[in-house]
């Protein structure tokens, strides 16, 4: 399974961040690696994908592999 990319907030929650308070929203999306992650783990889940734009289609092979017959 490949490393989250991106995690969500299971709920909104207040926190100081770099000196300033801060709201994160629930199901407000965060990089992996951001800092507001750190000790904060609990708070927020990994997500796979997060949007219709995010997910590639499956696309069908165009040509046959060698042996292979197409009908």
């Amino acid at each position: 399974m490949a490393k989250p990319q991106y995690y969500r907030a299971k709920e909104g929650f207040g926190t100081i961040f770099e000196g300033e308070q801060i709201h994160v929203a629930a199901g407000e999306l965060v990089r992996a690696g951001h800092p507001i992650l750190k000790r904060r783990e609990d708070l927020f889940e990994p997500v796979e994908n997060f949007g219709r734009f995010d997910v590639r289609p499956e696309v069908e092979q165009a040509t046959a592999a060698p042996g292979e017959k197409r009908s």
